[in-house]
């Protein structure tokens, strides 16, 4: 399903990467070519103004030091006036070309040479005359070519390399996608394995009943209690989902005010005492101080209860939960501790994933491996953090830190 993806991703990363080194390849050349001829254009414009400049604009000094400047002398009928000494082992004298553009600098060809170009006119007394200064660019132009060829090898390498690093970045973008794509097939595949259950068992029932239509409610009752309990563990299940999509989907907005921590812990704990002491285990609830907090209290409340609700599933006769709260600095630490069955230490990093459940001892309660999805959302949209430490046969620790609102500080 992600291969054309990651084909796609791979061409649109390597075609950045190919113009990124073209466009650096371009910068190089181009200013390494304005350097170079810089430095030409400086030399010939330092020739022009020195003849400019002369005290006797009559007599030229077409003589110059450096080899590889040329001067040349044109009339009014575009004839060589100053063969210099030596000019015909430079150049042949009828390779020579009347400048093609005056006061201006350009690039021209003399036989197999290049040159850089400049020419001015004046008034002598020989008349009206073109002076040309040639400044030859051989070496510039090999080290430009020499340059270029880099370039473009560099390039083709770079290019090839580019497509090689834009597959493995493809393939690297690709894996939470690939992942949270796996998640979501697990969420649907597990959701429907959930839902389908319930309905298989009421529909059972419902088939039984209608095959006895005279049997009485009383005779009955069994199939109604079963059918009652699947439908309350859909009702709980169906709120789950809903819940756990609206938060997916940022559709939840949380209520928040500022409450009373210390009344929400008793609130809570308070709700479970009577089904404690009729499973004979004991509850424990430590504050303290008198704490407030800004935060969905409606929230808060629901993932007290979830975590408590779970400790009670996994405990035994006997065994104790231990509800604590404090302030830690800029932080409220709760913790829900039990003296349970405990967690497999392989199973913890996997804890809080959706419809996750550990074994048939941990689902014996018919829990749906929700609401621990729930609560560590819940702790997260509340700026917290949730973690556990559990070993097997020795209890379960749940830490919850809630960050203290700075209005509330001090």
């Amino acid at each position: 399903m992600f291969k054309k993806t990651k084909i796609r991703l791979t061409i649109i990363n390597s075609v950045v990467f190919i113009l990124l080194i073209g466009i650096l390849s371009l910068i190089i050349y181009s200013y390494t070519n304005n350097r170079l001829y810089k430095e030409v254009d400086q030399s010939l414009l330092w020739n022009i103004n020195r003849i400019q400049n002369s005290d006797n604009p009559n007599r030229l000094p077409i003589s110059n030091r450096d080899p590889r400047v040329l001067m040349i002398m044109w009339d009014e009928n575009k004839k060589v006036v100053n063969p210099m000494p030596g000019i015909n082992a430079i150049v042949l004298q009828d390779e020579l070309k009347y400048p093609k553009i005056i006061n201006e600098i350009y690039n021209d060809k003399i036989g197999d040479m290049n040159y850089r170009t400049i020419s001015i006119q004046g008034e002598t007394n020989r008349g009206k005359i073109t002076l040309q200064i040639l400044r030859n660019i051989d070496s510039e132009k090999d080290l430009l070519d020499t340059l270029l060829i880099i370039l473009i090898v560099g390039w083709v390498l770079g290019s090839a390399l580019a497509i090689v690093a834009g597959y493995i970045l493809a393939g690297r973008a690709l894996v939470p996608i690939t992942n949270a794509w796996q998640k979501q097939q697990e969420f649907v595949s597990d959701a429907s394995h959930e839902i389908r259950t319930p309905l298989t068992v009421i529909q059972s029932r419902l088939e039984l009943l209608l095959r006895e239509p005279n049997a009485s409610i009383e005779e009955k009752a069994q199939d109604f209690s079963i059918m009652l309990k699947e439908n309350r563990r859909l009702s709980k299940l169906v709120a789950s989902l809903l819940t756990l999509a609206r938060s997916d989907s940022g559709q939840i907005q949380l209520n928040k005010k500022v409450f009373s921590l210390n009344e929400l812990l008793e609130e809570v704990t308070s709700h479970f005492t009577e089904i404690i002491s009729f499973q004979n285990k004991e509850l424990l609830l430590t504050i303290k101080g008198t704490y407030f907090h800004f935060g969905d209290q409606e929230r808060l409340h629901q993932l007290l209860v979830i975590l408590i609700d779970n400790a009670m599933k996994f405990t035994n006769e006997n065994d104790t939960i231990e509800i604590s709260c404090e302030q830690v600095k800029n932080h409220f630490l709760i913790k829900v501790i039990d003296s349970g069955v405990g967690i497999n230490e392989e199973n913890l990093p996997r804890i809080f994933d959706r419809f996750f459940q550990e074994d048939a001892s941990r689902t014996s309660e018919n829990g749906i491996g929700l609401g621990l999805s729930i609560a560590k959302w819940i702790v997260e949209e509340h700026g917290g953090k949730i973690k556990v430490q559990s070993k097997k046969g020795e209890g379960t620790s749940f830490e919850i830190t809630l960050p203290v609102h700075s209005s509330l500080k001090g």
